[in-house]
C-alpha cells in the first residue's frame, strides 16, 4: 500500500518526521481504508495528466481567465473516468472523496460541473414525468453540444443547459472572494 502514498518532499519538517513514533502512511490507510487511498491516488494522477488541469498561471491572472479555465475544467470533469458515479457505485464513500478532491483542486469548475450537469438532470428528473427522461439520460451521458436532430429534443436540451450557464455567468457566483468590495466600518455597525 505504501507505493500509492508518495513520500513528502524534503523540507524544514524532515527533522520532526524522522522523530515521529508512528507510521503516518499506515495511519492514513487505517483511517481511510485501502480502497479509498488507492482511489485518491488514481484521481490525483488522472488530474495531473489531464491537459485541462495543467494550466499556465498567466491564464489565471485575470478574472476572465479564471472563468475560462473553470469552464474548461468543468467540461473535462465528465470525461475523467475515476470521477464517474457509475464506475464508483461499488463503494459509496468513493464519490464523496472524488468531490472533496475536486473541490480542493478546482472549486469553481466543480461547482460549475454540479450546477450544469447534476443539478440540471436532477431538477428535470424530479418533475416526475416520463417525457423528460430523454433529457435526463442525455445530461447524464454528457451530451455537451447541440447537434441537429429529427426531433426538437436536441434543441430543447441545448437551450435548457445554456440557460443554466447563462444564469451562472450573469450572477458571477464563482467570483473569488478577493473581488468583493471590502465593507467599511460604518456598514458593519
Amino acid at each position: 500500500m505504501s507505493n500509492f502514498i508518495p513520500d513528502f518532499k524534503s523540507g524544514p519538517l524532515d527533522f520532526y518526521r524522522k522523530r515521529a513514533t508512528f507510521a503516518w502512511k499506515k495511519l492514513k490507510v487505517f483511517v481511510e481504508t485501502e480502497d479509498i487511498v488507492k482511489y485518491q491516488f488514481e484521481v490525483y494522477r488522472a488530474l495531473r495528466d489531464h491537459p485541462s488541469f495543467n494550466v499556465d498561471k498567466k491564464e489565471l491572472s485575470t478574472f476572465d481567465g479564471q472563468r475560462k479555465v473553470a469552464t474548461m475544467q468543468a467540461l473535462a470533469h465528465a470525461s475523467i473516468k475515476q470521477l464517474s458515479l457509475i464506475d464508483n457505485m461499488h463503494n459509496l464513500k468513493i464519490p464523496s472523496y472524488g468531490t472533496r478532491i475536486m473541490m480542493q483542486v478546482s472549486p469553481g469548475s466543480t461547482i460549475k460541473y454540479f450546477v450544469r450537469d447534476e443539478l440540471f438532470s436532477t431538477a428535470i428528473m424530479n418533475m416526475g414525468t416520463e417525457k423528460h427522461m430523454e433529457l435526463v439520460n442525455a445530461a447524464q451521458e454528457g451530451m455537451w453540444s447541440w447537434k441537429p436532430a429529427k426531433s426538437n429534443f436536441a434543441l430543447k436540451y441545448y437551450l435548457m443547459q445554456n440557460l443554466v450557464l447563462f444564469i451562472i455567468e450573469c450572477n458571477e457566483i464563482f467570483r473569488p472572494m478577493h473581488h468583493f468590495p471590502a465593507r467599511s466600518k460604518k456598514q458593519v455597525k
